[in-house]
């Protein structure tokens, strides 16, 4: 006997439609706040990141500066580091960064707003607000005394408002010959182990504040890749070599960027199902209206 074909329902169509949109693709913003001390590295690594994501990562991978002047900017920066010329940042510069990746048959597409802000750690009070995630970059051979108490007044704000954003703590320059920590001899794993280590060791009033309440995850890189030595005006000085790609440069936003999304899906499916609750009740009381 054949089994008759029928036309699926508009409610299967759907569903299907709804399904497949939901996996192939993710696409969400967010506002990173990116901290540190002077000279820790945060104009390199946004530039680097930048550009690691667009020469270095292969046809899965891409990034492209949403305004004019985000790209400008960034290439001005990679141009300066190229020629050992970078000079302190002197007042916020926003930025636009979008960038996209494959995770199995998802593109994932994320809308990138943070700004390069001068060296130190005071924060406006507007964008500790605003801010979806942060990441805290520390240099582990150039620790200040004041550092861990400066980041703990910024973490006791966002516990006083009951926000607690995803944050990324980076440990950089660790191809840097001072560094205590080594990226040859580590792998990523063994890196993370050694960063939350660190941290606590080091900073031991800022990791007990932050890990009761906030989502956490330790890193270690090096936004040059490696180093090599160059003399400017009798001065030997380190720049990076460009012919080296930046080691370890995307974990840090890939964990937030998937930390975040995970968070909006969640909501997202809540949303779902208390909208369907809110269908099925009115389509009740409308078929009980009609009896």
């Amino acid at each position: 006997m054949k089994r008759k074909w029928r036309l699926p329902s508009l409610a299967t169509l759907l569903r299907r439609l709804f399904f497949r949109w939901w996996r192939k693709k993710q696409r969400f913003s967010f506002r990173l706040l990116l901290l540190g001390p002077k000279g820790v590295g945060k104009t390199t690594y946004l530039a680097r990141y930048y550009q690691y994501l667009r020469e270095y990562m292969g046809e899965p991978w891409h990034a492209f500066a949403e305004e004019e002047k985000t790209k400008e900017y960034l290439e001005g920066v990679l141009e300066a580091l190229q020629k050992g010329e970078l000079s302190s940042t002197e007042e916020p510069v926003p930025l636009y960064i979008t960038t996209m990746r494959k995770k199995g048959n998802t593109l994932v597409v994320a809308k990138i707003h943070t700004y390069d802000l001068p060296g130190g750690t005071e924060v406006s009070e507007k964008l500790l607000k605003e801010c979806d995630a942060l990441m805290v970059m520390i240099c582990p051979f150039e620790l200040s005394p004041s550092l861990s108490s400066e980041l703990e007044s910024i973490f006791l704000k966002l516990k006083e408002e009951e926000r607690y954003p995803p944050v990324a703590f980076v440990l950089t320059k660790l191809d840097h010959p001072d560094s205590p920590l080594k990226l040859q001899s580590s792998s990523y794993e063994e890196l993370e182990k050694e960063a939350e280590f660190f941290v606590k060791e080091k900073l031991p009033g800022l990791y007990k504040l932050v890990t009761p309440y906030f989502s956490l995850f330790f890193f270690g890189l090096s936004s040059f890749g490696d180093w090599q030595e160059v003399e400017r005006e009798k001065e030997v000085i380190l720049i990076p070599d460009f012919a080296k790609p930046p080691l370890g440069i995307h974990l840090p936003l890939e964990w937030i960027c998937e930390t975040l999304w995970q968070k909006r899906k969640s909501k997202k499916i809540l949303l779902l199902v208390v909208l369907g609750i809110v269908f099925f009740l009115l389509f009740f009381w409308i078929l009980g209206g009609a009896r």
